[in-house]
């Protein structure tokens, strides 16, 4: 008789380095997931700073209202 194709364990028994391969598959998920979180902070925060940066050429030195020509400040 051939031997079957699958050969389950006994009911009430988890088979043997389950738990480490549960463990590993887990650590995987958790470091992509932080890895992932790290970078879309990251490039956030590049955007952010870009989106925040003046124009070339121009300088924020004194309020806009003062460079009106007329205003006495």
């Amino acid at each position: 008789m051939p031997e079957p194709l699958i050969v389950l364990p006994p009911l009430g028994r988890v088979p043997a380095g389950i738990h480490g391969t549960g463990r590993k598959v887990a650590r995987i998920a958790l470091v992509t997931l932080l890895i992932w979180v790290g970078l879309v902070g990251l490039a956030w925060y590049v955007l952010d700073r870009i989106a925040a940066a003046p124009p070339p050429g121009v300088t924020y030195d004194e309020p806009p209202a003062a460079r009106q020509p007329g205003n006495d400040l």
